[in-house]
């Protein structure tokens, strides 16, 4: 945590502060588990994809996700998307070591990740997601967190956060995330911190965003 803490600039840093807490359970996802037994407190009985561990956790709970390409899904939200993984309450989904070896991939077929109510994702790479709007992640809801992802190659957007209307911007944060080769934006509206958008095509690099 010092170590995300750090690196953080003081938007980052005062949104991460005031939205901090204590998790009540751990849930472990392993995709090379052999033996997954619900609600998944050990990583003996790891889920092997995200969503069913997400499914079994509660509000302030932790997914600790290790190593491993996470593909499967199916999830339909309320804006029509397809979904691998669908958090609605305010739990982490955290990668063990980071986006360079954990993945979340649409195969191009639906999108990676919903989250809303307060809900965070920590350390994947988000990749080949396509939906009409954010085929790498949307946010549902205000409140949400993106830290330490790489969204590449995603269709709808890489980002996606809901407008309310009248106009009232999306508070969810995108931090120390890299985001590139989405179309036809890299973050449709949204406030990111210390983040790299490079090589996003067809509109832009971002859309109605605070950066």
């Amino acid at each position: 945590m010092k170590r995300i803490l750090a690196s953080l600039g003081t938007t980052a840093l005062c949104w991460l502060l005031l939205t901090f807490n204590t998790h009540a359970t751990t849930h472990y996802v392993d995709a090379n588990g052999t033996n997954p037994v619900s609600p998944y407190t050990d990583w003996s009985t790891a889920a092997t994809n995200i969503q069913d561990a997400v499914t079994a956790a509660n509000a302030d709970d932790l997914i600790l996700v290790t190593n491993g390409i996470y593909q499967y899904g199916g999830i339909i939200t309320p804006d029509g998307g397809t979904n691998i993984v669908v958090v609605t309450n305010a739990m982490t989904v955290q990668s063990v070591n980071g986006s360079a070896t954990t993945t979340i991939n649409g195969g191009n077929r639906m999108r990676n990740v919903y989250l809303a109510n307060g809900a965070s994702l920590i350390g994947f790479t988000v990749t080949n997601g396509n939906a009409s709007s954010g085929g790498g992640i949307y946010f549902g809801s205000a409140g949400c967190l993106a830290s330490n992802c790489v969204v590449v190659g995603n269709s709808g957007s890489g980002i996606h956060s809901f407008i309310a209307y009248p106009l009232i911007l999306s508070s969810s944060l995108v931090a120390n995330c890299i985001i590139k080769g989405n179309a036809p934006y890299g973050l449709y509206t949204g406030l990111a911190d210390n983040c790299l958008l490079t090589g996003n095509g067809g509109a832009g690099a971002a859309y109605l965003s605070t950066l």
